[in-house]
């Protein structure tokens, strides 16, 4: 069947909206960045969408940018109650004691130590919120505690490559070096996608060190 001039011209027309569309969603898709600030701006009140650009702004190092929506993240988390919405406020909360931690220097432990306190309460067996909590303690001077914190965190999470990993830093400023290697080869056996990247760590012995710089 024919088609008259003023169709053709209306299908044209409607194939190149859409090839607009795709070549703008293509543009959006192009890095992470514009993918999820052009999220945000359609899902305004997706906490995941704000949690995953909290993570690429503190990537780029827009620092302030990631707090807000490390923020926002975990605001609207609480919201919506449900298992995954806890995911995502408990992650939120943990990068952002981590850039307190991280970026900030030790005059930001206090805050960073009510944080975590706080995701504690809200989140009690986020494996990435005892993990941080672990660190603080550390960094604090305070390795008894954390040593104890992270055997109550392990009974609980018995199957946490993370959590052993911490152990092992706890072992490490103890200076039991061999536990400490036993633990962190028990925790990559676990976990072989963090065995192929595996984060920095302290030292073994490292009992000297009162709180990391």
């Amino acid at each position: 069947m024919k088609m008259d001039r003023a169709s053709i011209i209306v299908c044209v027309a409607i194939l190149a909206v859409l090839t607009g569309l795709t070549i703008a969603r293509n543009q959006a898709w192009r890095d992470h960045l514009t993918l999820y600030e052009d999220l945000s701006r359609k899902s305004p009140d997706k906490a995941r969408v704000h949690l995953n650009l909290g993570l690429v702004y503190r990537d780029r190092g827009r620092l302030n940018d990631a707090i807000f929506e490390f923020e926002l993240a975990e605001e609207l988390a609480r919201m919506r109650p449900g298992e995954s919405s806890q995911n995502v406020g408990a992650v939120a909360l943990s990068n952002l004691a981590a850039l307190y931690l991280d970026f900030s220097g030790p005059d930001m432990l206090p805050a960073a130590a009510l944080l975590l306190e706080r995701a504690r309460e809200e989140y009690p067996v986020s494996e990435l919120v005892l993990a941080n909590s672990i660190e603080v303690m550390l960094r604090s001077g305070e390795i008894e505690r954390a040593g104890a914190f992270a055997d109550a965190a392990l009974r609980e999470l018995p199957n946490s490559s993370l959590l052993r990993l911490q152990k092992a830093e706890v072992l490490s400023m103890w200076g039991r070096c061999e536990e400490r290697d036993r633990l962190v080869q028990e925790a990559f056996e676990r976990d072989r996608i963090r065995a192929l990247n595996p984060p920095p760590m302290r030292p073994c012995p490292a009992f000297v060190e009162q709180i990391v710089q």
